[in-house]
């Protein structure tokens, strides 16, 4: 048997190596990550795009950097490339940005398991990603990024990327025209940024909830949401978004006709854009106080301004300013019926924005056919990669399918020897138990009937002692009244001269009428409990409406003693018995006049498990203790009631 068990041992290490062999085999050919290519390709993206100069030569330089390694730092490759995607999001080339950020997504995607830093590599891959589809107005495709962005999450995780997804599903919402859900992911957004003290952050989300107040019609709490604004924004460190915020403000205060704080507001917003060549933002506050001029009736004012922001337009190249301006002044001409002007600037209006609309238009096409082809290419090259995945398990079958043969045939041969080890077990086993319980079963009937003749002793015992008890009593007392008798007799015989004796003689009978049997009483009480326990209280529950004597004749009743053996024992006359058997018959509102009280009490008592314990004078001998004496308080009246 030690032979079979050694042997069964090497085939189980010979197995488990092989195994080892079999499953680790696919794995060494797995790809990895491959940072270096995806460097190479955004390269090749940014040297077709469009970016700013300056933009462009310092992620080139650290895109050179990172390829001077033999295998790119992970950290260093990806904060090259996240950092020329946002390059292409804030040039407004959202396709190569998409592009870009496909090319990382789907290095991670094709892991089985992420680590915690390319789990955060991914999530900060899926935001970007969602707003350049947003900006494209490929809404449902950018939600689908955010809520990505959401699984890869923690659900605890309060941190201020979670605060930056929550506000872009927001604003989708927003442009959907649901503002409930968008204010609740807003309102998520802010609470989680006040947790963080991201003022930055803030000030975006109550922009965002002031613009939510507008639609409403809640013009003061949007004013309230853009004062918050304001705080928390550092004009030194964001100054563009500090002016723009206080713009915002004089727009609320110009929808309020509140026109001279409106104004304050603007020119402080102008004169700073202008120290600080804000040029868009410059040219929207130009428009806003050419607005407030034109309806305080100062026209001068307002032309002034209008010619400024057409000029400042054509400066920065802006061609959608440049025909919203153009509106502006054709509607300045038309209020001063100055209608061929106005006509003429109308007309330069629409041409740009025929043109502008075309250009847009095409651009829109061309982006989303861009984003098309790409997802198009996406799932061509998933397709691909499961094809090969599909191959590589095909050849991979023989080196599963032969390892799970062996593991088959050693499971085989671990088996049935196990089997027949535990075939002998179980038999011994149950030889064992079957001894056991026999043996057990056997003490525990032997316990069983030691129980029962030890508890058959103690009640006969005790129905011994109660017998004994009221026997004693019974024969105490007739013993008592035959004294008694007899010393009334001899009082009778003596003769009337000896009036000594006769006194004498009374004295003694008064002596015995006033020793209390109580304790007797007390005693008997004791024993019947022992016999039938909780006797009184259960006669109570039935009949709750009987005295104390009553129920001590119910007691004797149940003893199956007659009345004359209740007269001995109570020492008093029988007719005084049969009184309290009536009485107390009458109380017992369902016994019928054939029912022997006796029995009647007897069978309802049964119902508590109380066996019918009859005395028997006859087997209790005459005890040599003295006479018990008379209760002095048992007078006729107590005599009735027992």
């Amino acid at each position: 048997m030690a032979t079979i068990r050694n042997n069964i041992k090497s085939w189980q290490c010979l197995a488990t190596a092989l195994l080892l062999l079999i499953y680790a085999a696919p794995a060494a050919f797995a790809q990895k990550k491959d940072y270096r290519n995806a460097l190479e390709k955004t390269a090749q993206i940014l040297k077709a795009s469009n970016v700013p100069q300056k933009e462009y030569l310092g992620i080139t330089q650290s895109i050179d950097s990172a390829m001077t390694q033999g295998a790119p730092d992970d950290t260093w490759a990806f904060n090259t490339i996240y950092e020329a995607g946002k390059v292409f999001l804030k040039s407004g080339n959202m396709t190569d940005a998409i592009k870009l950020f496909n090319n990382v997504a789907a290095m991670y995607e094709n892991q089985q398991e992420l680590t915690e830093e390319e789990n955060r590599f991914l999530k900060n891959t899926y935001l970007p990603l969602g707003v350049a589809h947003e900006e494209l107005g490929l809404w449902n495709k950018a939600m689908d990024y955010y809520m990505k962005c959401l699984n890869l999450t923690d659900k605890k995780d309060t941190t201020s990327y979670i605060a930056m997804v929550y506000n872009n599903i927001g604003v989708i919402y927003y442009k959907q025209h649901n503002l409930d859900k968008a204010e609740n992911y807003f309102l998520q957004a802010l609470e989680i940024n006040k947790r963080t003290n991201n003022k930055k952050e803030m000030m975006n989300n109550y922009n965002n909830l002031a613009g939510i107040c507008m639609i409403r019609g809640d013009k003061d709490k949007a004013l309230d949401y853009e004062l918050l604004a304001i705080q928390n924004i550092d004009h030194k460190k964001d100054p563009d978004l500090y002016y723009f915020t206080q713009c915002n403000i004089a727009g609320l205060y110009m929808d309020r006709k509140d026109y001279n704080t409106a104004i304050i507001y603007l020119k402080n917003a102008m004169t700073n854009q202008q120290r600080l060549e804000i040029k868009p933002d410059l040219l929207e506050t130009y428009r806003s106080l050419a607005y407030i001029y034109r309806e305080i009736n100062k026209q001068d004012s307002a032309i002034y301004y209008l010619n400024r922001a057409l000029s400042l337009a054509k400066e920065i190249n802006n061609r959608n300013k440049e025909k919203q301006v153009l509106w502006d002044i054709a509607a300045y001409y038309e209020q001063k019926a100055m209608f061929k002007t106005a006509f003429q600037n109308l007309a330069e209006a629409y041409m740009l924005m025929d043109s502008i609309t075309n250009e847009n238009d095409k651009k829109k096409m061309s982006d989303i056919e861009a984003v098309y082809n790409m997802e198009k290419e996406n799932r061509e090259k998933e397709l691909e990669i499961k094809n090969i995945a599909l191959k590589k398990a095909t050849a991979d079958r023989r080196w599963i399918t032969t390892g799970a043969i062996m593991t088959i045939l050693l499971m085989i041969m671990t088996l049935l020897v196990t089997r027949m080890k535990n075939r002998e077990k179980e038999r011994r086993r149950k030889e064992l138990i079957n001894r056991q319980k026999a043996e057990l079963y056997k003490k525990e009937k032997e316990l069983q009937q030691k129980e029962k003749e030890e508890l058959k002793n103690i009640l006969d015992q005790r129905n011994r002692e109660l017998t004994s008890h009221t026997i004693t009593m019974m024969r105490n007392n007739e013993f008592m009244l035959g004294l008694s008798d007899d010393l009334k007799k001899l009082m009778a015989e003596t003769g009337a001269k000896d009036k000594e004796m006769k006194e004498h003689i009374r004295q003694i009978i008064n002596k015995l009428h006033k020793y209390s049997p109580n304790s007797e009483m007390q005693e008997f009480h004791y024993y019947f409990e022992q016999v039938h326990p909780s006797f009184y209280a259960n006669i109570t529950s039935l009949y709750p409406d009987l005295t104390s004597k009553e129920k001590r004749l119910c007691a004797f009743l149940q003893l199956g003693l007659t009345s004359k053996d209740i007269a001995s024992i109570t020492f008093k006359e029988i007719r005084s018995v049969e009184s309290a058997r009536n009485r107390l018959r009458k109380k017992l509102a369902d016994i019928t006049p054939d029912d022997d009280l006796g029995e009647f009490i007897r069978n309802k008592m049964s119902q508590f498990g109380y066996q019918n314990h009859k005395i028997n004078k006859d087997s209790i001998p005459l005890p040599s203790s003295s006479p018990l004496p008379i209760d002095e308080n048992d007078d006729d009246e107590d005599n009735e009631k027992v």
